[in-house]
């Protein structure tokens, strides 16, 4: 590892704790967050909305993995996604820079594509969709993260701090295999929010709808790829996806895809689904080619749920 001093924001959260449990043995790991750390780690209580906070807590890290954030399935107004995820990280990045800290690891999400049931008009441009497809967000948790991407980008320029963005699909956590299973195998697939009593039978995190795109990651792949772009030596701001190689839809990809928007959009490498029609539908090249990072999942292995 390039970096002795290691700080987690958000890490008690539930992708944060993945991430410092992988980075543990490699550096002096520290955890920050509005709430309360683990004993398996030293914990700082703080909030990234509070820059002053910041300064003075980025003193002597060498490295910053910021993964703090209001997640996409929370129920809050659409405003404090803005504030949190967006002046957020820009605190974070300043408190950063400021502070002289090597590198930064950003977080941002495949919500940035803005792909939405509701929204016909608006399928891929391609697939599979890599990081250089146009990304057009319309509310405000895609749109945070789209300006995310946007300020890592412009601390890069300054060319004293490292920053990579990491782009991940649906993290699937353990305690979401069997729901999502679940949801996807129901009638309407899992594409609509559960809302009135269906909701209140379920926790928070298990009322979201399961996203157009059917992407998937596990947190330990995932947590392994914030890793190793912690440790890649880059020169520029890079985005990397982070998505499973398969999907979670039982249906082939391409045909799900034109049973939505009545025709398969244009696909840039269909020996990918040639080879699997299970494949995603995002395009993990660059974190393989430059990282070395290869997702290790299996849909079928880990729901046990039968294709079509």
């Amino acid at each position: 590892m390039r970096f002795e001093k290691i700080l987690v924001t958000g890490g008690s959260g539930r992708l944060g704790r993945f991430i410092a449990e992988e980075l543990k043995d490699r550096a002096r790991v520290t955890t920050f967050d509005v709430a309360p750390g683990t004993p398996a780690f030293p914990h700082i209580t703080g909030d990234i909305c509070d820059l002053a906070g910041l300064m003075k807590t980025f003193k002597g890290f060498d490295a910053i993995v910021h993964v703090g954030a209001i997640d996409g399935h929370k129920e809050v107004p659409p405003e404090d996604y803005i504030r949190v995820n967006a002046f957020g990280t820009w605190n974070v990045l300043h408190a950063a820079f400021e502070n002289g800290v090597k590198k930064v690891i950003a977080s941002s999400s495949s919500a940035v594509c803005g792909l939405n049931i509701a929204e016909k008009e608006m399928p891929p441009h391609y697939l599979p969709m890599d990081e250089a497809h146009p990304q057009r967000p319309r509310y405000s948790y895609g749109l945070s993260k789209y300006m995310d991407e946007i300020t890592a980008e412009s601390f890069a320029r300054r060319g004293t701090m490292e920053v990579v963005t990491i782009r991940p699909s649906y993290v699937l956590f353990p305690e979401l295999v069997a729901h999502t299973a679940k949801r996807v195998s129901a009638p309407d697939r899992g594409l609509y929010r559960l809302t009135g009593a269906e909701a209140e039978k379920v926790p928070e995190a298990f009322r979201e709808r399961l996203g157009i795109v059917r992407a998937y990651v596990e947190p330990g792949d995932l947590a392994r790829l914030y890793r190793l772009a912690l440790e890649a030596k880059l020169k520029t701001h890079e985005i990397f996806q982070g998505v499973a190689a398969d999907t979670y839809e039982p249906e082939p990809t391409l045909s799900f895809f034109k049973g939505i928007y009545g025709t398969v959009p244009p696909v840039r490498k269909p020996e990918v689904y040639e080879k699997n029609p299970h494949a995603s539908t995002f395009d993990c090249t660059k974190a393989r080619e430059m990282l070395g990072w290869e997702p290790t999942s299996d849909w079928v292995k880990l729901s046990g749920l039968k294709r079509r």
